[in-house]
């Protein structure tokens, strides 16, 4: 259920992306930056660079949760 909303309106690997950004590894395309914005899991500082939400983070533990057996 949980895992369901955390990839709602989301593409195959949007979570991925997400992670990587939380690990500060690399920096979306536009087009999944643009859904995940959308869904309110990344935030521009003011410096322009990109951080994972709070929301964004529940999704990722939601992820996390889903994939054990």
């Amino acid at each position: 259920m949980f895992s369901q909303w955390a990839r709602k309106e989301l593409e195959r690997g949007d979570l991925n992306v997400l992670s990587e950004l939380a690990k500060g590894w690399n920096t979306p395309s536009p087009g999944r930056l643009a859904r995940l914005d959308h869904r309110g899991f990344v935030i521009r500082r003011e410096n322009e660079k990109l951080s994972v939400s709070l929301k964004g983070r529940l999704a990722l533990w939601a992820r996390r949760l889903s994939a054990k057996p």
